[in-house]
């Protein structure tokens, strides 16, 4: 009996994207070498990575070799993988600042001090946090918690949050979708 037959509905909603990528690569597959064949199987490495990142945003033992080692990769080809991203821990720490700042909008987390939003984005001490955020965002998490009354903003209306810095190209593309 295969490994499928034990799959989570979950697990199997999960693997579907790097499956299909996967077989498409190897589909399209040239005696050449194609290039494209290539960029298919790097596309689903790189789906199987951002997935377990995802997953583990609050596990402050996260770490690139870890991520290596769970996708089945060498540290520098996953290195190699993000580089478009600044690199692992940049893409991590991009993550981790994106979610506490919906955590820091959404009414779900209004109850939770900023202490608590930085403990749970992984960092050692609110100031680290808040001047990450500050890099980041160009705002404090507390004017982000102020520009609107406690825990009103939700998922659609962070759009309107007045922060310069802040890349929407998802945001806009989902909203998008919508209409």
């Amino acid at each position: 009996m295969g490994v499928a037959s034990r799959l989570t509905v979950r697990q199997a909603a999960e693997i579907a994207p790097a499956t299909v990528s996967l077989a498409a690569a190897c589909l399209n597959a040239s005696e050449t070498g194609d290039e494209r064949q290539a960029d298919g199987v790097s596309v689903a490495r790189l789906t199987a990575a951002r997935r377990f990142i995802e997953k583990h945003l609050s596990d402050s033992t996260l770490t690139a070799e870890r991520v290596a080692a769970e996708v089945g990769l060498s540290r520098s080809k996953l290195y190699q993988l993000f580089e478009g991203y600044g690199g692992v821990a940049a893409y991590m720490r991009e993550r981790r600042l994106r979610r506490s700042l919906i955590m820091l909008t959404a009414g779900a987390y209004a109850h939770y001090s900023i202490y608590e939003i930085a403990l749970m984005s992984c960092y050692a001490s609110d100031s680290a946090f808040v001047r990450a955020f500050r890099q980041r965002y160009g705002a404090t998490p507390r004017d982000v918690r102020l520009a609107q009354p406690a825990g009103s903003l939700s998922a659609r209306d962070l759009a309107r949050v007045d922060l310069p810095n802040l890349d929407r190209r998802h945001e806009d593309w989902v909203r998008h979708l919508s209409v």
